[in-house]
């Protein structure tokens, strides 16, 4: 059963999330106006690439939260 504070916590994450991502786009415009030109192998690449570099930050954040939820209990 979700308690009062985990419901504040993840309203206010998807709150954050919602407002912060048409910041966050403003990279991937970029990055397709860079690729534009190029070959299907290296758009391939870069988008690898991006979810490679991904992976390092949810993973340290999902243990945090893991590790902080699992304490309040």
């Amino acid at each position: 059963m979700m308690t009062r504070k985990m419901k504040t916590s993840l309203f206010s994450s998807l709150l954050f999330l919602f407002f912060s991502s048409p910041a966050a786009a403003q990279g991937c415009a970029m990055c397709r106006s860079a690729l534009e030109g190029q070959v299907q192998s290296a758009v391939d690449a870069i988008n690898l690439g991006i979810v490679v570099l991904l992976i390092p930050p949810l993973t340290i954040m999902s243990t945090i939260l893991f590790i902080t939820f699992r304490q309040d209990k």
